[in-house]
């Protein structure tokens, strides 16, 4: 007889997953930029200054929701497997 996943479980892997894709999807977006030789953007529409250098932060953010998002999974299947 396999174990359901608890609540906590779904919850999780469900927040996550939402959070990466939504992290990915900013960084690729901010990547394909067209940054000046000082590395700003300047949105006129929204009057806002985009740094190049804020990539590394919204790239390592995203890697560390990925492995959240795994390492929950992994524990979703093991709890199954039980």
């Amino acid at each position: 007889m396999t174990k359901r996943p608890s609540s906590l479980q779904i919850v999780l892997v469900v927040t996550f997953s939402f959070v990466t894709v939504a992290f990915g999807i900013l960084y690729l977006k901010r990547r394909g930029l067209p940054y000046n030789s000082e590395g700003r953007f300047f949105d006129d529409v929204e009057s806002v200054v985009y740094h190049e250098q804020s990539l590394i932060s919204i790239l390592l953010i995203t890697l560390l929701l990925f492995g959240l998002f795994m390492t929950t999974l992994a524990w979703i299947l093991k709890t199954v497997k039980k």
